[in-house]
């Protein structure tokens, strides 16, 4: 453990997983639902990024019930950042 983290002090968002945390998104499976991609691949005993790659992918009955969260600048494509194609 580096000795700078042996004195950090309180909870951190890196700490909440989970629907606790403000960008998760349900996760549809097919064991059932859950809250974030981290709890249902801590369920599967698979990656959190497998997850996530079934989960937009739909590969195996996997599904995500929520749109993707907007970034903070408010766009939630690339393409609506960039302006129209010239």
């Amino acid at each position: 453990m580096k000795k700078a983290w042996q004195y950090r002090v309180g909870p951190s968002n890196l700490a909440v997983r989970g629907a606790g945390h403000p960008r998760s998104r349900r996760v549809l499976t097919p064991d059932g639902e859950f809250g974030s991609a981290a709890l249902a691949a801590d369920h599967f005993g698979i990656d959190r990024a497998t997850a996530a790659r079934k989960a937009h992918r739909g590969i195996d009955g996997w599904l995500w019930l929520e749109p993707r969260p907007a970034d903070r600048r408010g766009a939630t494509d690339l393409r609506a950042r960039r302006g129209p194609a010239a």
